[in-house]
């Protein structure tokens, strides 16, 4: 299974760009690439909460582990879940 995104908003910051996007997660993975948000490098990168999916020993909140490169890591959270990224790069 994998992670699906779906872009809320995407617009140019002078020579970077602003991303924020809804992420619904798979249960299991535990890191997006810049790609994902149409970018090649991710500049810093916030977690928002979203809708929590919550089991027995799972991750309530999405806790950004990596902010920054060419991809960023997270705790993973239950299958369903979802989290808002806001992100800057180019």
């Amino acid at each position: 299974m994998a992670l699906t995104f779906t872009k809320r908003i995407s617009m140019p910051m002078g020579s970077k760009a602003f991303r924020l996007y809804e992420v619904t997660h798979d249960g299991s993975e535990t890191s997006m690439d810049a790609s994902d948000f149409e970018l090649n490098y991710i500049e810093g990168a916030a977690a928002m909460p979203g809708t929590q999916v919550l089991s027995a020993g799972s991750t309530v909140y999405c806790d950004l582990t990596t902010t920054y490169g060419s991809s960023i890591a997270f705790s993973a959270l239950s299958s369903g879940a979802t989290t808002v990224i806001m992100a800057i790069g180019y």
